[in-house]
């Protein structure tokens, strides 16, 4: 005989009966499973899915957690600076000179648009790295005068009197050089 152990209206969800099973002459308990149907499915159904979901969304917050700490992520002000130094590094390597500066045997060149006077010059050299040009070939000499002709504009180079009238030095100390 099979007694009801619990329902949900008229729904019966587990089933159990006591019967003699011959052969042992002791009890066996029988379950019997009926199929859910209605708003039981559909409540299992609902709060299956809600903790799937959590558990998910769990698993997601520690793995990106683990996978990138906050206090790792790199700035944008980083960023950009390492894209710089990476820019400048690679200019470098393609390009011995910088940027608007010319290159010819060796040696860069730039052709300021500013106008100052000889010793503004030689200062504004040096703030740079560099000083005005010390002339040491004809071609080199050649270059020169070409490139100061398609500017139109007076250049300064590195060569001055000032530590004894008529007698040439170049910015690096060394003495003019004539050919006769």
């Amino acid at each position: 005989m099979a007694q009801q152990i619990g329902s949900l209206e008229d729904e019966d969800l587990i089933l159990s009966s006591n019967r003699l099973s011959p052969p042992a002459f002791g009890f066996q308990q029988i379950l019997v499973f009926k199929t859910f149907t209605g708003r039981a499915l559909l409540v299992l159904l609902l709060f299956s899915f809600i903790l799937f979901t959590g558990l998910l969304m769990a698993i997601f917050i520690q793995v990106s957690n683990i996978c990138r700490p906050h206090e790792m992520e790199p700035s944008k002000q980083e960023i950009y600076q390492e894209l710089n130094q990476l820019k400048s590094g690679l200019a470098r390597l393609c390009r011995p000179c910088p940027c608007e500066w010319t290159f010819f045997l060796g040696n860069c060149y730039f052709f300021s648009n500013s106008q100052r006077n000889w010793h503004e010059s030689v200062i504004a050299c040096q703030d740079v790295g560099a000083q005005l040009v010390v002339i040491k070939s004809a071609e080199e000499q050649n270059f020169l005068q070409l490139q100061i002709s398609k500017s139109n504009h007076f250049s300064w180079i590195g060569l001055s009197d000032l530590k004894h009238e008529g007698t040439w030095h170049w910015v690096d100390n060394s003495t003019l050089l004539t050919s006769s």
